[in-house]
């Protein structure tokens, strides 16, 4: 069992905690809700005895377990003793989930040739508070807590302690979530935090002075959730899980950020600092799409170390964001499809620029990469299938492409396209395997010359070659309202051939 596996069951099991102590409309209740909730996530929870002290359900010996795997893939199982819990009927329709302000989580495992690993976690609270309310079928569980801590206590490999600290806290939490059992399980929930701080530090035993250390602040977390869960067991296979009806979108937002990289063992090293102002996480799958992508802003990277050729690389980035949505499942009519990529304001040290370019020749002004497209998508068979017994020579086809915006600046160079095109998905042989593209692409390049004599100083470019470049631009391009631009139309003809400004080049 690998170790990402073992450290996502485990993280599940903590994370967990607050959703398993949220449950329902009256004590007893919220009790049933609690074991519905754990079987739908693929844990046991038992409590050694209850008893009833007035409007308040106690539970005493409350554990939390999860066992998987087997020995030929890997076992694991996690427990987490979390004592008495009371459960408080308010007397107006709502209950108080109140548990112990501190509990562990306990992890063993063994990998497929036997050897264990072994991990303990303590869970400190302060001022969690817990209230639910709504309809039984699907409750409301509203939370609040000054602080959440995780302290990893204790981490054994093959009977051998790891010199691994781990140091996690969330301040000013507060949210929410909803969630129904059955055989459509759904969950939705927003929650916030003001705080994370991470702090942790690892030593290498087989390499004396080999150690890591990394600490990691950020402010302003927020982030929702919605979905329907189904069987764990399918787990494995994605392609089985949303077509069971698994479903998710979610978005993960955060401010102000810093970290601290530090890392040493024997000749090698690396140092890395870092600040943002601020980053982002969304996801949307279902059986039919996928939509995902990420961003930052205000970027600003330090890096040293053994392997940067020289004392400091900085990097500096003003916007940053990726996000790529398309269609997975096969259907009688295309999906839509678009590409995001956003690279604006980046900039490098200057040791970078006198290795690149001693003579200061070129304009060292930020750089800024922009690609904005849409499309459609015939998919033809399950993206997500590994394997199946028949299937078409191509898993999709494209159907159209609209570029609504490219933009490329750097160097004193700037280039700026748009256009349209379609896709003849019978005709693979004008274009050597891929679809017959017709339409046009609109092409603006300015500084272009101004660039290519620079790179001939720097002896970058031949310049034979360009002077040939020069000779020949005019043929395909002509020159646009500023001093040294070139614009230019490329068309793809039904026929297979294609013109750039009127001029046939194939």
């Amino acid at each position: 069992m690998s170790c990402a596996r073992i450290l996502g069951l485990a993280a599940s099991a903590l994370f967990s905690m607050p959703a398993m102590a949220l449950a329902d409309v009256t004590p007893e209740q919220v009790w049933e809700n609690w074991q519905a909730m754990s079987t739908a996530s693929g844990y046991t929870m038992t409590a050694e005895s209850q008893r009833r002290e007035g409007g308040t359900l106690v539970l005493a010996g409350v554990t939390m377990r999860a066992v998987a795997g087997d020995a030929e893939a890997g076992a694991i199982d996690v427990t987490v003793p979390m004592g008495e819990v009371r459960m408080e009927d308010l007397g107006d329709g709502r209950v108080e989930v109140v548990m112990e302000p501190s509990y562990t989580v306990a992890m063993q495992s063994t990998d497929t040739e036997g050897r264990p690993f072994a991990m303990r976690m303590r869970v400190d609270q302060v001022a969690m508070r817990t209230i639910v309310s709504g309809e039984p079928a699907a409750p409301r569980h509203d939370f609040t807590a000054e602080s959440v801590r995780v302290v990893l206590e204790e981490m054994m490999a093959e009977g051998k302690p790891m010199p691994l600290t781990l140091d996690a806290m969330i301040e000013g939490i507060g949210g929410h979530y909803a969630a129904a059992t059955g055989d459509d399980a759904t969950m939705e929930a927003e929650i916030a935090a003001t705080k994370m701080a991470v702090a942790m530090t690892a030593e290498n035993p087989d390499s004396p002075g080999g150690r890591m250390t990394l600490t990691y602040e950020s402010a302003d977390l927020a982030g929702t959730f919605a979905g329907t869960l189904v069987d764990q067991a399918m787990a494995a296979d994605l392609s089985a899980l949303l077509a069971a009806g698994f479903n998710v979108d979610s978005e993960f937002t955060q401010g102000a950020t810093r970290f601290d990289l530090d890392f040493a063992d024997g000749d090698d090293s690396l140092r890395a600092t870092g600040t943002l102002g601020g980053a982002g996480l969304w996801m949307l799958v279902d059986a039919a799409q996928v939509d995902y992508g990420t961003s930052a802003d205000n970027v600003d990277v330090a890096l040293s170390g053994s392997s940067i050729p020289f004392p400091e690389l900085k990097v500096k980035l003003a916007e940053y964001l990726f996000g790529i949505a398309l269609p997975i499942a096969p259907a009688p009519e295309p999906g839509d499809m678009s590409l995001m990529a956003r690279l604006v304001g980046l900039t490098v040290s200057d040791d970078v620029w006198a290795m690149l370019d001693p003579q200061a020749l070129l304009p060292r002004d930020p750089a800024t990469l922009i690609v904005d497209a849409k499309g459609k998508l015939k998919v033809l068979m399950n993206l997500f299938t590994p394997e199946t017994s028949v299937s078409p020579e191509t898993p999709a086809e494209i159907q159209s492409l609209d570029l609504a915006e490219l933009r490329v600046e750097a160097v004193g160079a700037q280039l700026t396209g748009s256009g349209a095109l379609t896709f003849d998905n019978t005709d693979t042989a004008t274009y050597g395997g891929m679809p017959k593209p017709i339409g046009a692409v609109d092409l603006s390049l300015t500084g272009g010359e101004t660039l290519l004599d620079r790179l001939v100083q720097l002896q970058l470019v031949d310049a034979e070659q360009a002077a040939g470049f020069k000779m020949l631009a005019p043929l395909f391009a002509q020159p646009g309202p500023a001093p040294d631009s070139l614009t230019t139309r490329i068309e793809f003809q039904p026929d297979g051939s294609i013109l750039a400004n009127g001029q046939r080049i194939q």
